[in-house]
């Protein structure tokens, strides 16, 4: 065997090894790769890959299909090459990118303290949101391209509708993706959340929290607006699961404004559309994938972003006591 081959086959299980060693010091991992490393390679590859419009990642799949299945033709130990491959692949979604799983956490980073909130708490959050949504509501189409230019659009939104994808990061060309198929101000949300991954935030909590606080950041209007929607759902569902949570949403929910309640009703409507077996299918797919990079909520830590949400809230609201910090540099 080639000392290159046994290198290939050994980067794999030793980036693996790794991520969980990293696991034992985020603040390690914040220093040396999050804010080293990573940020030294990722900007160069991003901005490469921003230069062209297509999605290079959408291709890499197939060809990288093709390559293992070419492998069986030139080399009688294909299964050997293709273990190397796959290795290769393993490696640089570890070290390029995926490391940042076990940065120390962004509340940490800014000094929250984030803890879970009372339905008084989530109920007033929720306010807060139905109206940010009413004012910022016009009636001229979100451009989600200009809001967040770093995204994609997929060329594939058809089928991750019916995978129940609004949108995927792909670390291995830095190229944040978004399923252009749903209504305008929800894309623009996905976009910011896919566009916080490409900076390092590699928890769904995280990535959540962070859309929503660039987009409200913005002076523009309809930033604010997809803002507040994409945000309001994971709060409503929040204060649906406490106590006497469901009468407290009914009447904040009753709050919103006609066109405001009108672009919710698509964005259900718009994924109904597509409910089957496939969404349910990609969800377990996608719960196993975030268990294994360390989010033990699975898919539920998406909704994990209502915590900080509370927790910036609190913190923000006594600027006299705790002026609320920037948000850090990836």
């Amino acid at each position: 065997m080639s000392p290159w081959l046994l290198a290939a086959l050994l980067l794999g299980p030793l980036s693996v090894a790794l991520f969980w060693l990293a696991s034992l010091s985020p603040a390690l991992v914040e220093a040396w790769y999050s804010r080293g490393f990573f940020a030294l390679i990722n900007p160069v590859l991003a901005s490469a890959t921003r230069l062209i419009p297509l999605a290079l990642g959408e291709f890499a799949l197939p060809l990288l299909v093709l390559a293992l299945a070419g492998v069986w033709f030139v080399t009688p130990r294909a299964w050997l090459y293709d273990l190397a491959i796959l290795s290769v692949v393993l490696a640089w979604f570890v070290l390029g990118w995926g490391l940042n799983y076990q940065r120390q956490p962004w509340a940490v980073t800014i000094g929250l303290t984030v803890k879970g909130g009372t339905t008084a708490e989530l109920e007033a959050l929720s306010g807060k949101l139905v109206a940010q949504a009413n004012a910022s509501y016009e009636a001229k189409p979100v451009d989600w391209r200009a809001l967040v230019p770093a995204s994609k659009p997929s060329l594939f939104s058809e089928g991750m509708s019916w995978l129940g994808i609004a949108g995927i990061y792909l670390p291995w060309t830095a190229e944040p993706l978004v399923n252009t198929g749903p209504p305008a101000w929800s894309v623009a949300f996905s976009a910011a959340h896919e566009a916080s991954h490409q900076l390092g935030w590699a928890r769904e909590d995280e990535a959540n929290f962070l859309a929503w606080k660039v987009l409200s950041e913005s002076p523009e209007r309809s930033a604010k607006y997809a803002a507040a929607l994409g945000a309001l759902p994971y709060v409503a569902q929040a204060l649906l699961s406490a106590s006497g949570g469901p009468e407290a949403w009914q009447k904040v929910a009753g709050q919103l404004s006609d066109p405001v309640r009108a672009d919710w009703k698509a964005s259900q409507a718009y994924w109904e559309r597509f409910a089957g077996p496939a969404q349910k299918l990609s969800r377990a797919v996608n719960d196993t994938y975030l268990r294994t990079q360390g989010q033990t909520d699975g898919v539920r830590s998406y909704g994990r972003m209502v915590d900080l949400l509370l927790a910036w809230d609190r913190y923000s609201s006594k600027p006299e006591i705790h002026p609320p910090p920037p948000t850090p540099a990836p």
